[in-house]
């Protein structure tokens, strides 16, 4: 046995195991620290920083290993700090930078990568082109246009309302995780057959290697 090891009531270890999952008793010999389960953490460093303290209390004990689960609440950790605005508020017009900081942290919480919040129209694929043209058309009389800030499978322009009253329901969708989703993402569709019925609306993606792919 170990130096200075702590041992652990099998009665105990029994009756945690109904709620924890922890391994059968014959697998817990093979390991020698013991690591606690978590909870939702503010920002990512809160969570590491809990990690590490777990870690360091368990590096004498033996037996098993809980699996650690600290996260953060990734949402509020992007748009901390910022003022929301409900759609029952007076209209409340966004900037041009507003936008593309909307944009940047979009793409944040979506893939991990801040990105531009703009879209290089020199660098489009000939559909990518037409997508963004079709968006443009669409909204040409509206005095607030949408801001496009990216497009993805070539016909889908995402978009951010140019009003900041938009902007707490259309976050909301960017986690509504469900089967074989991620999310969900305000988007003009185009349809290159039949441009006539191309529109705006939500599309449904998953992540991928911190890359976008609609399912729907």
């Amino acid at each position: 046995m170990k130096k200075n090891t702590k041992i652990f009531n099998t009665e105990v270890i029994e009756r945690l195991a109904l709620s924890d999952n922890i391994p059968p008793f014959d697998e817990q010999r093979k390991y020698d620290r013991l690591c606690m389960c978590g909870g939702v953490y503010p920002t990512r460093k809160r969570a590491i920083a809990e990690i590490d303290r777990f870690a360091y209390r368990g590096k004498n004990l033996v037996f098993f290993v809980l699996p650690i689960d600290f996260t953060y609440d990734k949402k509020a950790m992007i748009w901390q700090g910022e003022e929301q605005y409900s759609c029952d508020d007076k209209l409340v017009l966004a900037t041009k930078k507003e936008l593309v900081e909307e944009s940047k942290k979009r793409m944040k919480f979506m893939t991990d990568r801040m990105g531009s919040g703009r879209i290089n129209r020199k660098k489009l694929t000939k559909a990518e082109a037409e997508a963004l043209a079709a968006f443009d058309e669409f909204q040409k009389y509206r005095e607030d246009k949408c801001y496009p800030y990216a497009i993805i499978g070539g016909n889908a322009v995402l978009y951010v309302s140019p009003y900041k009253n938009d902007w707490k329901a259309e976050r909301e969708c960017l986690d509504m995780k469900g089967d074989g989703i991620d999310g969900c993402v305000s988007a003009f569709v185009y349809n290159s057959i039949t441009p006539e019925t191309s529109e705006k609306g939500d599309i449904f993606f998953k992540i991928i290697s911190n890359t976008i792919i609609r399912v729907a």
